[in-house]
C-alpha cells in the first residue's frame, strides 16, 4: 500500500483543484451572465437622464449599464486615455473626457477609441467639439484590477482599468460622479474618437465560462480514471 500512497495523495490534491477551478468558472458564468442580461435590459430601454437613473439606485454603481443621457460642455484639458480599443479597430487608447454640466457635478465620458498615432489631441482636432453636447450611451462603474493587469500610471496619463475616483482626480474634477458613461457610436466630426453602440458593447463581451468549466470537470475526470488504473496496475503487481 505504501507504493500507491504518495500517488493517490498527488491524485487527491490535483482532483481538489481541477473541481475547485470549475466551480469557479461556474461562478464567474453566472457573474458574467448577469452583465450580459443588464446590458440587454438597458438596451431595451430609450436613454434616461443619469442624475434620475443614480438618485433611483441605492448605489450608482449597482446601475451600471443602465442607458443614460447627459448634457454639458466637455473640459477637453482633463482628457485621459485607457489603454484599449474596440474590436475592429487599431490598437490604442480609449478617450475619457469630463463632461461639464450645469448645476450639477462633472460626468467622465468614454468618448470612444483612437489609435496610437491620434492620441494627441491635435492631430484630431476636428472631433474636440466644443459647445454643449448630450451624451447617450451606457453606465459604467470602477472595475477591478485583473489578476495580472497592470497598475494605472497615473503620472503618464495611461490608464488599464476604471479607477473612476482616481481618474476623476486626475482630470482636475474630483468632484465628478462616481460612475461614466460609455458613449455611443455617433458622427463625431473627423470619426475619432469613435465609440460603440450599447449592443456592440454587449457582443462583444466574452463569455466562455462554461465551456472551461467543462474542460476542467473533464480533466478531473480523466484523473481520476488514469489514477485508478495506475493504482490498480500497482495492486496487482504487489500482489
Amino acid at each position: 500500500m505504501t507504493r500507491i500512497a504518495a500517488p493517490l495523495i498527488v491524485t487527491l490534491v490535483s482532483l481538489g483543484i481541477l473541481i475547485s477551478l470549475g466551480t469557479w468558472q461556474l461562478q464567474r458564468l453566472e457573474w458574467k451572465n448577469g452583465i450580459l442580461n443588464a446590458i440587454e435590459r438597458g438596451i431595451a430601454k430609450p436613454p434616461r437622464p443619469i442624475d434620475t437613473v443614480i438618485a433611483e439606485a441605492d448605489d450608482p454603481a449597482n446601475a451600471a449599464f443602465s442607458h443614460v443621457a447627459a448634457t454639458g460642455v466637455f473640459d477637453h484639458e482633463g482628457e485621459l486615455y485607457l489603454f484599449g480599443s474596440a474590436p475592429g479597430q487599431p490598437p490604442g487608447y480609449r478617450v475619457v473626457t469630463p463632461l461639464m454640466r450645469e448645476g450639477a457635478p462633472p460626468l467622465l465620458v468614454i468618448r470612444g477609441s483612437v489609435p496610437e498615432a491620434l492620441r494627441d489631441p491635435s492631430a484630431r482636432r476636428e472631433g474636440q467639439i466644443e459647445g454643449e453636447v448630450t451624451v447617450t450611451g451606457l453606465l459604467r462603474s470602477t472595475e477591478e484590477k485583473g489578476m495580472f493587469g497592470a497598475d494605472n500610471d497615473i503620472a503618464g496619463n495611461l490608464w488599464f482599468h476604471r479607477d473612476v475616483a482616481a481618474m476623476a482626480e486626475a482630470s482636475g474634477h474630483p468632484g465628478a460622479l462616481p460612475v461614466m458613461i460609455e458613449a455611443a457610436n455617433v458622427n463625431v466630426p473627423g470619426g475619432w474618437p469613435r465609440g460603440r453602440d450599447p449592443q456592440e458593447v454587449h457582443d462583444v463581451i466574452p463569455n466562455r465560462h462554461l465551456e472551461y468549466a467543462i474542460t476542467w470537470y473533464a480533466m478531473a475526470v480523466v484523473m481520476v480514471v488514469i489514477a485508478a488504473l495506475f493504482i490498480r496496475g500497482r495492486l496487482r503487481t504487489e500482489g
